[in-house]
């Protein structure tokens, strides 16, 4: 479900086509390339910085949706129950500073169905 739910549309966000059919050595490069050279942008993978660019734009897309980002608190635990048919519902992080409830909301997928994410609200 993750692939779906984050590489996929990270993948198609960096012009490429979806994770079954691209080497995980590519994105592996990408991501390793970001996080270590300051300079990434200069090599026109972005017309700018990836704060600016490529992050910037989802935190405040979330921010705008009522999002909240808490940096530099550790998650102890993720909360979660289990539906009648087994699937796993999560339902709240246990943080080292507070545990916070999840309302998992819809987003854009680029396949074109709505698929429901942890990462994007938190209330």
């Amino acid at each position: 479900m993750s692939i779906q739910r984050m590489w996929d549309p990270v993948a198609y966000a960096l012009g490429f086509i979806d994770c079954d059919n691209i080497s995980a050595r590519c994105m592996l490069t990408i991501f390793s390339l970001f996080a270590t050279k300051t300079e990434a942008s200069l090599l026109r993978m972005l017309k700018g910085s990836p704060d600016v660019y490529l992050s910037g734009p989802i935190r405040k897309y979330i921010e705008d949706k009522g999002g909240r980002f808490h940096l530099r608190w550790g998650c102890r635990q993720i909360l979660y129950d289990r539906s009648p048919d087994g699937e796993i519902l999560v339902t709240g992080l246990a943080t080292s500073k507070l545990v916070m409830s999840l309302e998992l909301k819809d987003y854009f997928h680029p396949s074109g169905g709505n698929q429901s994410s942890l990462i994007i609200y938190m209330s």
